[in-house]
This record gives C-alpha cells, sequence and structure tokens, in this order.
C-alpha cells in the first residue's frame, strides 16, 4: 500500500467516523431547537390570552414577551433552513469524496476512455505498440524487422497504425452509445436535465464552490443555534426581571 493510498484510506474512515458524531451532535441540537420553538410559540399564544394578567406585573411585559418569542421561533427556523442545506452538501461533497477514493484505490475498474491519439504519420513500430498499449490496452508482439525491406517496414507501419485507427474508431463508437445509455437513464429514470447530463460527461468549474457553501452554512447554523438560545435565555431572564421587579 503507497503512502498515498494509506493516507486517504484513513481519512475517508476518519470522516466517516466524524460524521456519525456530528449527525448526532446536529440530532442534539435540533431537539433543543424544536423545544425551544416550541415552548415560545406556546408563550406567545399565552401572552395574547392572559395579556391583561402579565401587564399586571408590568406594562411591556407582553410586547417584550411577544418580541422575544418571534425573534426565538424565527432564528429556530432560520437554523433549520441552513442546517438542512449544510447536510444536503455535505451529502453530495462525501459522494463525490468517496468515489474518487474508490476509483483511486481501485485504477483496474476505471474504463477505457476516447478520445485517443491522432496519429502524425511521423510514428515508428515501436510508437504504435506502445500507443495500442497504452490506449487501447492492446498488446502486439515485437517483431524483428531487421531483415524487412524498406517497403516491407512501411507496410508493417501502415498495417499498425491503420490497426490504431481502426480500433479507436470502433471503441469511440462503442463509448459514445455507452454514454448515450447513461445519458437516456439520468434523464428518463432519474428525472435529470438537459444540462446536469451534460455536466456528468463535461464537468465546468462551478463559479461558486459547494465546499465553500459547505462552510459557510456550517459556521452559520452553529452561530444561529447559539443565537437562538441566548434569545430564548434573554426572553426567560426578562420575564424573570419583571416578575421580580412587580
Amino acid at each position: 500500500m503507497s503512502l498515498s493510498e494509506f493516507m486517504l484510506s484513513r481519512l475517508q474512515k476518519g470522516l466517516s467516523e466524524n460524521r456519525e458524531y456530528s449527525y448526532k451532535l446536529s440530532e442534539q441540537a435540533d431537539r433543543i431547537i424544536v423545544w425551544l420553538v416550541g415552548f415560545s410559540i406556546a408563550s406567545i399564544a399565552l401572552t395574547i390570552s392572559n395579556e391583561n394578567s402579565l401587564k399586571a406585573i408590568s406594562n411591556d411585559l407582553p410586547a417584550l414577551l411577544i418580541i422575544f418569542s418571534c425573534m426565538t421561533v424565527i432564528l429556530g427556523i432560520l437554523y433549520r433552513i441552513v442546517n438542512y442545506v449544510t447536510q444536503l452538501t455535505e451529502n453530495q461533497i462525501m459522494m463525490k469524496f468517496n468515489a474518487g477514493i474508490d476509483v483511486y484505490k481501485n485504477p483496474q475498474d476505471i474504463p477505457l476512455i476516447p478520445p485517443y491519439r491522432n496519429l502524425s504519420g511521423e510514428e515508428n513500430c515501436e510508437d504504435l505498440r506502445k500507443y495500442l498499449k497504452e490506449d487501447i490496452n492492446i498488446e502486439v508482439d515485437k517483431i524483428e524487422d531487421n531483415d524487412f525491406s524498406q517497403n516491407q517496414k512501411k507496410d508493417y507501419m501502415n498495417s499498425l497504425s491503420n490497426y490504431y485507427n481502426k480500433t479507436a474508431e470502433i471503441y469511440s463508437a462503442h463509448f459514445e452509445l455507452e454514454k448515450n445509455i447513461v445519458k437516456n437513464v439520468l434523464k428518463n429514470d432519474l428525472g435529470y436535465s438537459q444540462k446536469a447530463v451534460d455536466g456528468v460527461f463535461n464537468p465546468v468549474e462551478p463559479k461558486i464552490r459547494i465546499q465553500r457553501i459547505y462552510w459557510v452554512g456550517l459556521i452559520s447554523s452553529s452561530i444561529l443555534f447559539l443565537i437562538t438560545t441566548f434569545v430564548f435565555l434573554s426572553g426567560f431572564v426578562v420575564f424573570l426581571w419583571e416578575y421580580l421587579q412587580r
């Protein structure tokens, strides 16, 4: 096992384990937010129905409770939205990362992908045998051509060149057929748009990298969680202060 394969395999395993731990933390945070939002909604309902009783404590208390409760609900909903988008982007990143690691660890499974070389006509027999092996995985036995005439050498080289071009043409046509099969499955069975299908075979660099969206979402969801908790606690402290000051 090479150093890169060892480190990438360990990184893949570490990210997978950390992902499970992150999901547990996210579930706990979601439960807290759901509880805070639910309690705040109940507080709004109780404040509206008992406004006069609260004004007996302080004239400003109903408005303050409504404000803090509404802010908690809004921030809690924003947290859930941002957290959802963050998890979606994380899933896409991990899918691409795991696919890349699998391809790296199993290079023998990678299919031969054209386009092939455009021969210039200046290649010798050794070059053509090398191209057949590298590009099409076809081995051609080396023939000792020391006793060949100039015309025989030329004919042999032309035969190798024609063999390469014809085989590359057949492989290219087969590859296009395979591409069309995959495209039809993506469009007809999975509902991909034509743009998305084209992006599978001809990827372009997006204007906004998905990794940046993920990190912005991760930091934003953490900040929103803390702010939501702080606002809720602040509203509770305000209520307690007003009650003790009556």
